[in-house]
């Protein structure tokens, strides 16, 4: 996360956003997979992160997404 351009996801975000043409209110959750923990004396560590969005509107997830620090 330290080296994520904030403006830049925000614009990436906001235009998938658009795309879907998504109605109501939107929840994002991020969960870290512990067993894949790297490197974890490391002051930056690699793990890798789950990260979903629902459409509480749809009752259903919209986007499911895994990310990695490296």
């Amino acid at each position: 996360m330290v080296h994520i351009d904030f403006s830049a996801l925000t614009a990436a975000v906001n235009a998938w956003l658009a795309e879907t043409s998504a109605t109501g209110h939107l929840a994002i959750d991020g969960k870290s997979i512990k067993a894949s923990l790297q490197d974890y004396d490391q002051s930056y560590q690699d793990f890798v992160n789950v990260v979903s969005v629902f459409s509480v509107a749809r009752a259903e997830v919209v986007a499911l997404l895994p990310m990695q620090n490296q």
